[in-house]
């Protein structure tokens, strides 16, 4: 039982990490952009490329990974999306352009790379620590460290700084925040440049831990929204929250009955809160803020 608690942290982490970097886009964009799984699918790449091609160390081919994230974000927010909310493109009609980006890029991904699994380190041989019957390798401690220390930063980011504080605003009124002088294109671009370097780190992280493939991306993006869904979005304690009681739910349902069962659960979990509650447990109504 202790280990199964060990590797559902490993899982919260990564739903954090991903539910963090996915909430600062959310917030300056207002629509599910699912051209964020190919962000993590690209980060991962990267790292690959960097590491298994290139031969470069560990902490490079992560570095590398960020960086490819973080180029092609700001490319795709500054080409397409930014271009579409000139011409009044509504949430549905971005969702719609964020899927046709997503599957453009990793049918390129598929090209380029190929469609089968590639692993960053050949062998996966990590060393790990052992104690109270618990088995933790040095990847899951990065993960957890990195899901930690995303965590924090968006905490002070959101609270504690001037970007942070017109980034809120965007999210609940961008008109109004032109008016009142915010350069919204800039604010959102930083945002945007935010989130895609979390899904660079998030997917060299899963590079290390699972290999990479095409479609990697999409189903740690599922967890992490849906863990932003519960938590409240732009809470950052709700994406926390919302990590812990998904991936809790996820292994122990895998504990109990069966691996099969897990994306029941996720979709499940999705459905139950967006049904009860909306806006997350540490979320507001919108009609109560507007009050």
């Amino acid at each position: 039982m202790s280990q199964v608690i060990a590797n559902a942290l490993v899982t919260v982490s990564f739903y954090t990490l991903v539910g963090v970097g996915f909430s600062f886009v959310y917030m300056a964009t207002r629509f599910f952009d699912f051209s964020y799984a190919a962000l993590i699918t690209v980060g991962a790449y990267g790292a690959v490329a960097a590491g298994v091609w290139l031969g470069a160390p560990l902490m490079i081919a992560i570095a590398a990974g960020m960086v490819c994230s973080f180029a092609l974000g700001c490319a795709i927010e500054a080409t397409v999306y930014r271009r579409m909310r000139r011409n009044n493109a509504s949430s549905s009609v971005l969702l719609l352009a964020s899927l046709g980006v997503y599957l453009a890029i990793i049918a390129a991904v598929s090209i380029v790379f190929g469609s089968g699994s590639r692993a960053l380190v050949p062998g996966g041989a990590w060393p790990t620590i052992e104690a109270f019957n618990v088995r933790v390798a040095l990847p899951h401690f990065i993960v957890m460290a990195a899901a930690l220390s995303a965590a924090v930063s968006a905490t002070l980011i959101l609270h504690k700084s001037e970007f942070g504080i017109r980034l809120r605003a965007i999210g609940e009124n961008p008109d109004l925040s032109f008016a009142k002088g915010f350069d919204v294109d800039r604010d959102t671009l930083t945002a945007v440049a935010v989130g895609a370097t979390v899904a660079g780190i998030a997917g060299a992280l899963l590079a290390i831990d699972q290999g990479v493939y095409p479609a990697m991306g999409f189903r740690v993006l599922l967890g992490g929204i849906v863990s932003m869904i519960i938590g409240g979005i732009g809470s950052v304690r709700g994406v926390v929250f919302g990590a812990l009681l998904l991936g809790g739910l996820e292994h122990a349902v895998a504990w109990w009955i069966s691996s099969a069962w897990q994306d029941v659960v996720v979709f499940g979990a999705l459905v139950f809160f967006l049904f009860v509650r909306p806006y997350g447990i540490f979320g507001v109504s919108s009609r109560r803020s507007a009050v």
